[in-house]
């Protein structure tokens, strides 16, 4: 389950340490290609949430292909606002994230009641061997990133390292492309378990795994407090069995309903 953030209600997952620095770990491990299914319900809510009632489902899908990884990710949620009534939003995303670890490509359709945003854009070394995001939607600009940045499927790839080295904490740099920022710092605390209890003909769900607690910090301005806190399970073949999402009055949590095997290309 590569992480990409989930923001303002859409987002996350479609949420990688120490940049050019990769362990030996890090470098051999392979993650295990995987279509998934999730159910989202609320699980938390403070006294002054508006929200009362959310559903929703959540597919991710992660491919290999032969220059690198795609990770695609959609999901729908209705949400109950006494105020306003029920809110429905759909986001349909998508990264291509190249083995070399320092070109990425993102895209993204978010659409909340009536309002709908895209995003697209790319990450590429230039001339003077910076790494540079350029932004093509919704508008076009242009953001310089720290070169200790990572992306989504590589910072999966170092966390899981991370645990099976024996490590408690861990810090990145991380970008994914979905709000305009240059990335966030983000700190993870990582839990050992023990082994997964569901069973799966094809052992998907078997192997060591580890609850993660992820705090996304900006990069630009001087906040303190994070933008977005999140824990996961996650097996050491980088699949996810339960993600939440905790926001500022209340939490979401997906639950993992299906999976099942993606097949690897045929690379020439």
């Amino acid at each position: 389950m590569p992480i990409i953030r989930k923001r303002s209600l859409f987002g996350a997952f479609a949420m990688v340490f120490l940049a050019f620095c990769y362990s030996g770990i890090a470098h051999a491990l392979e993650l295990q290609a995987h279509q998934a299914g999730y159910q989202l319900s609320l699980v938390s809510k403070k006294s002054n949430a508006q929200i009362v009632g959310l559903s929703g489902l959540l597919t991710l899908r992660l491919e290999r292909v032969c220059e690198g990884w795609i990770l695609a990710q959609k999901m729908s949620q209705r949400m109950d606002v006494p105020t306003v009534g029920v809110i429905e939003s759909i986001s349909n995303s998508a990264v291509l994230e190249l083995a070399n670890g320092r070109d990425y490509r993102f895209n993204t359709r978010q659409k909340n009641g009536a309002t709908v945003l895209d995003i697209q854009g790319s990450v590429a070394v230039d001339n003077e061997g910076k790494v540079v995001a350029q932004y093509k939607k919704p508008t076009s600009m242009t953001k310089v990133l720290s070169p200790e940045t990572v992306f989504p499927i590589e910072h999966t790839k170092q966390l899981i390292a991370a645990a099976l080295e024996g490590k408690k904490q861990v810090e990145h740099k991380v970008f994914d492309g979905f709000d305009g920022a240059s990335g966030h710092f983000v700190t993870t605390l990582i839990t050992p378990l023990g082994q997964p209890n569901v069973k799966n003909s094809r052992n998907l769900l078997a192997g060591r795994r580890w609850r993660m607690e992820l705090a996304y910090f900006p990069l630009e301005g001087t906040m303190a407090a994070p933008v977005l806190e999140m824990s996961a399970l996650i097996l050491e073949s980088g699949i996810a069995e339960q993600i939440t999402y905790n926001y500022e009055r209340f939490g979401i949590r997906a639950d993992l309903k299906k999976i099942e095997v993606v097949s690897p290309p045929v690379c020439k």
